[in-house]
C-alpha cells in the first residue's frame, strides 16, 4: 500500500513538473518566434490552459480552425 501511495505521489509530481515545463516552452516559443500559442491539458476532469496572448480573438473557435 505504501508503494502505491508513493507511486501516486511520484506520478502527480511528474505531471506537475512536465506541465510547468510545457508552459515555459510555449512561452519561449511565443517570445522567440512571435507565434500565438494556446493549449489545453485535461487530466481527470480538470483543465489547465495556456494562452500566449490576451487578444479577444484568440484562441480561434473550432469552426474557424476547420475553415482554414
Amino acid at each position: 500500500m505504501f508503494k502505491q501511495l508513493r507511486n501516486k505521489k511520484n506520478t502527480r509530481e511528474k505531471f506537475r513538473r512536465r506541465k510547468i515545463s510545457l508552459f515555459n516552452k510555449a512561452d519561449d516559443f511565443h517570445r522567440i518566434f512571435g507565434a500565438d500559442v494556446f493549449f489545453v491539458i485535461r487530466e481527470k476532469g480538470r483543465y489547465f490552459t495556456y494562452t500566449s496572448t490576451e487578444e479577444f480573438h484568440w484562441p480561434p473557435t473550432k469552426e474557424q480552425i476547420v475553415s482554414l
